[in-house]
């Protein structure tokens, strides 16, 4: 059947109508037709708060509107987020529009477990010393540059990373005095003590940090002194210390002693390496540990640290007690269990892989020291340096061949070649670690070791 031009121009006209309000239709859905064209809608929503909300943005690249003059019940607009919250957005940041977006703001917080305070920033972390009973949680990554003075405050809230990592560009942190368990004392730390009840977690610190002392103190990359719980937290930072005075020291906490009321640093590591240098002319005595330098009451469980360790001195007469894990005990019912150690230890001075010295009041067990080498002095023992008769270890293993150890002591461990180690199931019959949930190991099969859950 033969139709007349008009007709076929009207057809030709009707259908070019319909595709274009397909595509028309496509575009405001968000919904990509044509495989090269696409628009996304950014929406805000309040999220309970008040004030005026930015307008709506369409395109697929934004600028995420300020929200000035948002509040909820009194509290300060802090930024937004998404659904699910998987990034952080602060006002004037872009946003690439893959889908259509809602974000929600977030407001400061009243510091209650329901309604934490948001730390999004140096200064935010800082604010802690305002309320160091309440519970606080981190909501991005982000960095602290130039000079931290130490939180002058006895923890005692919870302070949530939520897997996040602050990042150290550089940092000098400054010690202070603090008036503790009834005498002055000199703390140098992110904060000075995490108290009875505190709590870090869910937390990986990365980047470099230096100290420099004047008098002796106790030192740590997060807290000074721990009395509290630290867990699922990871210690990338490189330190480098100077001082001419004694020290505690430990990537954790410098120590855990005072109030002795049971501490406890779990399921986390450290892997930055620590470079601790003593200038002074007189004896004193440097107590350093990948976690911890000095503990008592304090359980540490599973938990490893693969840090390189140098502690050196031009005074002959200073002591050094060194331990992958732990300097010293201070005889006080400390446990160490499920845990291993790599890389080097060197000092001269009393060392071990695990512990530097151990006065009897401390419990190894179900552990592994992988260390490479074990160098600088005289006493240097696989495992911990025992001066008591009770040794109190059990199933605990040493690297066989670690350079540097010396023998005829009970803690040099029972000897295992580094090549048993890398396999999973001796882990499961030697010292009993399991790799499922709940279990807080996994197997790495790249590295051919255990690592945490969480990583």
């Amino acid at each position: 059947m033969r139709h007349s031009r008009q007709f076929r121009l009207w057809a030709l006209y009707s259908a070019a109508s319909i595709l274009l309000m397909f595509f028309v239709g496509c575009h405001a859905s968000g919904v990509d037709a044509s495989g090269t064209d696409h628009a996304f809608t950014l929406h805000y929503d309040l999220n309970g708060g008040d004030g005026p909300a930015p307008e709506a943005q369409r395109g697929e690249v934004l600028t995420v509107a300020p929200g000035t003059g948002l509040t909820k019940s009194g509290q300060n607009f802090k930024c937004w987020i998404p659904a699910p919250a998987d990034k952080v957005y602060i006002p004037g940041e872009e946003i690439d529009l893959t889908a259509d977006v809602v974000l929600y703001a977030w407001y400061s917080g009243n510091g209650t477990e329901d309604d934490p305070y948001v730390i999004l920033n140096s200064t935010d972390l800082e604010a802690v010393a305002n309320a160091p009973a309440a519970f606080y949680k981190v909501f991005n990554d982000f960095v602290i540059s130039g000079e931290w003075t130490t939180l002058d405050i006895q923890f005692t809230g919870e302070i949530d990373g939520s897997g996040h990592t602050i990042t150290f560009d550089n940092v000098t942190i400054k010690e202070i005095e603090e008036t503790f368990s009834g005498y002055r004392e000199r703390f140098c730390a992110l904060i000075a003590v995490n108290g009875k009840g505190g709590v870090i977690k869910n937390l990986v610190f990365d980047g470099d940090v230096s100290m420099a002392f004047t008098s002796g103190l106790r030192a740590g990359g997060i807290v000074a002194n721990n009395l509290g719980l630290i867990t699922n937290c990871g210690v990338k930072t490189s330190y480098t210390i100077e001082t001419a005075e004694g020290i505690s020291f430990g990537a954790y906490c410098g120590s855990s002693q005072a109030e002795r009321v049971g501490a406890k640093i779990s399921n986390s590591f450290v892997s930055g390496d620590i470079d601790i240098t003593h200038t002074g002319t007189q004896y004193h005595t440097m107590k350093v540990g990948g976690f911890t330098g000095a503990y008592a009451g304090l359980k540490i469980e599973n938990c490893y640290s693969e840090s390189n360790i140098t502690v050196s001195y031009t005074n002959e007469a200073c002591s050094v007690l060194l331990g992958g894990i732990v300097g010293t005990d201070d005889n006080y019912g400390n446990t160490i269990d499920s845990c291993y150690t790599m890389g080097t230890i060197t000092a001269t001075g009393f060392s071990g892989t695990i512990a530097g010295i151990k006065s009897g009041g401390t419990y190894i067990s179900n552990s592994v020291a992988l260390n490479t080498a074990l160098s600088g002095g005289d006493s240097r023992v696989r495992i911990s340096v025992q001066n008591m008769s009770n040794k109190h270890n059990s199933n605990v293993y040493g690297r066989d061949g670690m350079l540097g150890t010396l023998s005829g002591e009970d803690n040099n461990g029972i000897s295992v070649t580094f090549e048993a180690t890398q396999v999973k199931n001796w882990w499961r019959t030697a010292v009993a670690w399991t790799f499922s949930e709940p279990s807080p190991w996994r197997w790495d099969a790249t590295k051919l070791r255990p690592v945490l859950y969480w990583q």
